[in-house]
């Protein structure tokens, strides 16, 4: 219940925020960001398979080279066995939230950015089964990534990025504690709009 007060107090302040665009124009962007995620662990014995996901993000520009972002990201991966019964899926939502540097190396209309930040993520287990279907609760983990910005007009632009990912939690399952640690690589093309 907490986490949800928090999350409608988030986005009532952006939507109040972006009332002032008329003050601000081009200092406010939006994101969306679908790609596939590449995990470097397994969960338990099970080795993680290929994932995919989305994020979509907000962004305001402190300073010229700098913005300060926050969002909502999903991303789903399951299981690498051949045994259907044995099969497990592992969804991830987090909000995130950090920093945006642009490097801008070249001249327009490409880009360098790299970003960090902060991950508040809940992961959630559910195998094929119906044997379990837990969620952990949500809690920290981090995020650092890099791409490239490519303008295709004065509003909007593609970027392609790679990010490294990493969140644990722990999550009771048929009463025994169970810790997961998932790190992944997210290869992703973002569509962005500036406002």
């Amino acid at each position: 219940m907490e986490m949800k007060t928090t999350a409608v107090s988030i986005l009532v302040i952006i939507f109040i925020s972006m009332t002032q665009v008329i003050n601000a124009q081009g200092r406010w962007s939006g994101e969306f960001r679908p790609g596939f995620n590449i995990p470097l662990n397994d969960l338990g014995e099970e080795d993680l398979g290929l994932g995919f996901g989305f994020e979509a993000k907000i962004a305001y520009k402190m300073m010229p080279h700098l913005k300060i972002y926050g969002g909502w990201g999903w991303n789903a991966f399951e299981t690498d066995t051949q045994d259907v019964n044995k099969m497990v899926d592992l969804d991830e939502m987090s909000f995130t939230f950090g920093l945006d540097l642009r490097l801008p190396m070249t001249d327009p209309p490409v880009t360098y950015f790299i970003y960090g930040g902060g991950v508040l993520g809940q992961i959630k287990l559910k195998d094929n089964q119906n044997t379990f279907n837990e969620s952990s609760d949500y809690g920290l983990g981090w995020q650092l990534g890099g791409g490239l910005e490519f303008a295709l007009t004065d509003y909007w632009s593609l970027k392609p990025d790679v990010r490294y990912r990493s969140l644990s939690r722990d999550i009771q399952i048929n009463n025994v504690m169970t810790d997961v640690d998932l790190q992944y690589f997210a290869v992703g093309l973002g569509v962005c709009g500036r406002f």
